[in-house]
């Protein structure tokens, strides 16, 4: 198994999908968080989502399958078909597979929906949390500073900083240059 992120194989995409819950609110009342990242088969995100819980079930582990509907819900959107839904949930991995409980039936019916859907192909894949480390940063991003869902379609920041590292680019903060772009500066 792998202990960092992989990019899936030719014309597939990655939903990776995370969900954290606590039982006691925050300060900002928030209780729960989802993360969502959408990356193509060159690794290059396509779409971010981070969201906290208005309305959202007040069951933990539904909370997981909620994050992969969301994922599921946001690629049908960017009409992605060949999609590889990694999540580093053992229950929801599981639950996707055809075990759950009649507690979780509404969300475990709606992925059956899109897994039986003839326009797509998904395959769940269960992921350590080391190959999982942008959704969670955005699942403890919408409990801890949202009021609403953020949809991002560019990484910045913290998030930024992650997905460099999933891809090892190294850090985005160096202050790289080319001898072009030098070379330009001291033209006349």
């Amino acid at each position: 198994m792998e202990t960092h992120y992989t990019i899936p194989k030719k014309g597939f995409v990655n939903v990776n999908v995370h969900a954290c819950y606590t039982y006691v609110p925050l300060k900002n009342g928030n209780k729960s968080g989802i993360g969502v990242v959408i990356r193509d088969d060159k690794g290059k995100i396509i779409n971010m989502m981070t969201e906290t819980e208005l309305g959202w079930p007040k069951i933990e582990r539904k909370n997981m399958l909620f994050a992969m509907m969301m994922g599921l819900r946001l690629a049908y959107e960017k009409e992605k078909e060949q999609i590889i839904l990694e999540t580093d949930n053992l229950f929801a991995y599981e639950g996707f597979c055809g075990k759950f409980s009649e507690a979780e039936k509404y969300e475990l019916d709606q992925l059956k929906k899109r897994k039986g859907a003839t326009n797509m192909k998904i395959g769940p894949k269960y992921v350590p949390a080391s190959a999982n480390q942008l959704a969670i940063f955005l699942a403890r991003n919408g409990v801890e500073t949202r009021d609403r869902l953020h949809v991002i379609d560019r990484p910045c920041g913290k998030a930024l900083e992650i997905w460099y590292d999933d891809m090892g680019l190294g850090s985005p903060w160096t202050r790289f240059i080319s001898k072009d772009e030098a070379c330009s500066k001291f033209q006349p």
